[in-house]
């Protein structure tokens, strides 16, 4: 199983970021929490960078990790990313 394109869509995608989990000694599937039903994915802010898009921290009152992942997704953009993503947690 695979992530699909359409999930990389957003042009202000909501990702969490691994490097507030890992310091926070948070498991990255914490990011699941209240998303049941749904899947993970890992991929890095250098291939984002390498499609134009923007990285950034958002964090949010509930969520210290959030961030965004901002730019226009093109197909060859949403593809770039499925292609280049590791899967953490797929749905079953």
């Amino acid at each position: 199983m695979r992530a699909s394109s359409a999930a990389f869509d957003d042009p202000e995608m909501s990702v969490d970021l691994a490097s507030v989990r890992r310091a926070r000694g948070e498991l990255f599937t914490a990011t699941l929490a209240g998303h049941e039903g749904f899947g993970l994915v890992f991929i890095t802010a250098g291939v984002a960078r390498a499609k134009q898009q923007t990285v950034s921290r958002a964090p949010l009152p509930d969520n210290p990790a959030h961030g965004i992942v901002a730019g226009k997704k093109t197909g060859s953009v949403r593809n770039h990313f499925r292609d280049h993503c590791v899967p953490v947690f797929m749905p079953t």
